[in-house]
This record gives structure tokens, sequence and C-alpha cells, in this order.
């Protein structure tokens, strides 16, 4: 096995294990419904849907922030309007960065054929080492 298939096996038993941890922790003795990446579709369009992943990409235009998230199943572009913006907290807006761990609750939009997620509500998951 080469180091390339080694690092991305890795990578993605990573995040299953973070997401797995994360839901059966029990963290507020609540359970987050999300989806997988992949199995979203256009038949979603309009719905409120959560999905858990990393920051890959991330940039600011306009006041308004973009992000792609990915899990092990693939990646979703995600819009905070800034109006939603101006709602969060600092130390959130702050901490969002590439690479940090989110979970993401929003409204499933379509735009340039492109599916996206329009942010009502966004977490940063710590991610605690040992």
């Amino acid at each position: 096995m080469n180091d390339s298939t080694l690092k991305k096996i890795s990578f993605f038993g990573s995040i299953i294990g973070i997401i797995f941890l994360y839901i059966v922790s029990g963290i507020g003795d609540y359970q987050v419904d999300f989806v997988q990446i992949k199995g979203i579709n256009q038949k979603e369009i309009g719905s409120e849907i959560t999905v858990i992943g990393f920051v890959d990409e991330l940039s600011y235009n306009k006041g308004h922030l973009f992000l792609s998230i990915k899990d092990e199943t693939g990646n979703i572009k995600i819009v905070v309007w800034n109006s939603t913006l101006k709602m969060m907290d600092e130390k959130l807006k702050d901490s969002v960065k590439r690479g940090k761990l989110l979970q993401i609750r929003g409204k499933l939009d379509v735009y340039n054929e492109d599916l996206e997620i329009i942010v009502n509500e966004m977490k940063v998951i710590e991610v605690k080492d040992g």
C-alpha cells in the first residue's frame, strides 16, 4: 500500500471516529441528527439539514462567509450571510478556520447548479487529545 492510500484511509477513519465519539459522548444529553454529505440530494432543497465536517476552504466576500466542508463521503458549499454572521459570537467567528470540525445546520439551496447550505446555526466541535 502506498503512502497516499494510507493517508486517505487514516484521514477518513479519523473523521468517522471523531463523529462517532461526538455523537455517543452524550454532550448536552441530546442526539444530533445529521446527514452524510453524499446523501444530500436535490429532493431536499428548501429543507433544514445538519452536517458535520471539516473546513476545507474558507473565504469572505462583501461581509459574507463562504466555506467548503467535507466529511468522509464528500464536500458541500456553505454560505453564512453577513446578517447571520453579525448575530454570532465573536469567539465562534474567530475559531472557524481551515481544518476545524464544524456542525452546520441550515437550509439546503442550489446556486449555479451546486448544492449549498445557507447557515442558521454553526458550532465548532472541539477535538480533544487523549
